[in-house]
C-alpha cells in the first residue's frame, strides 16, 4: 500500500483520493479496480478483506512489477537491493509523445528547461534557466520518470557535442507536458 502511495504521489484518505488513483492505476495497467475495493483494502471501509489475487497483482504491476509473485520475491529479498522497477509517472518518448510538443523539466535548484519534441526521440531546448543546456541545444531522450535523474544523450550545444548529460541527478526531475496546438484539436 506505501508503494502504491508513493508511485500515486499523494496518500489515499477521501473517497476523491480513491477515484482518482482507481483512474489512474487503469491508465498504467488497462485493468480497473473498484473504489470501494481500495477503500476496503485501505481501510477507509470497514469491512474484512481479503483482497483477490488480480486486486493485488494490478496494484504491483502499477507499482513496476510484474505481478504480485514478482513483488513478493522482490520485497522478501535480503540486504541492499541493486535493482528495482521504476514505479510513477513517466513519459516514453516514444509512445507518448508527438511531433512539435513541448515539456518542461524542472529539477533543484531551480533549474528550468523548456523543450520541443522534433520526432525519434531527439529534443530542442527552445527556454532554459540556470541550466548548462542552453536554447538551441539538442538532444535525445527515450524515457524521462518523475523524481528521477533524467539522461539524455547526443547533447549538441554549439558546436560542442557532449556524450551523456544528466539533470537532477540528486533528487530527479519533474516535467509537464503541453501538447502542440494543432493535436490538441
Amino acid at each position: 500500500m506505501r508503494q502504491v502511495e508513493d508511485a500515486l504521489h499523494r496518500k489515499l484518505t477521501t473517497p476523491k483520493d480513491f477515484d482518482e488513483a482507481c483512474d489512474k492505476i487503469e491508465r498504467r495497467t488497462h485493468e480497473r479496480l473498484s473504489r470501494t475495493t481500495l477503500m476496503r483494502m485501505w481501510g477507509y471501509v470497514r469491512e474484512p478483506v481479503e483482497p483477490r489475487q488480480f486486486t493485488l497483482s494490478t496494484l504491483a504491476r502499477y507499482c513496476g512489477y510484474t505481478d504480485w509473485a514478482n513483488f513478493v520475491e522482490q520485497y522478501e529479498c535480503n540486504g541492499d537491493q541493486q535493482s528495482n522497477p521504476l514505479a510513477g509517472d513517466k513519459i516514453d518518448v516514444l509512445d507518448n509523445l508527438m511531433v512539435d510538443d513541448l515539456v518542461t523539466f524542472t529539477w533543484q535548484p531551480g533549474r528550468v528547461m523548456k523543450t520541443r519534441y522534433m520526432g525519434n526521440g531527439r529534443f530542442e531546448v527552445v527556454y532554459s534557466e540556470k541550466t548548462r543546456l542552453r536554447r538551441g541545444t539538442t538532444f535525445l531522450c527515450y524515457l524521462a520518470i518523475r523524481n528521477e535523474p533524467l539522461f539524455v544523450s547526443q547533447v549538441k550545444l554549439d558546436s560542442t557535442m557532449i556524450d551523456a548529460y544528466v539533470c537532477g541527478k540528486v533528487n530527479g526531475v519533474q516535467f509537464e507536458v503541453s501538447p502542440a496546438p494543432h493535436h490538441a484539436q
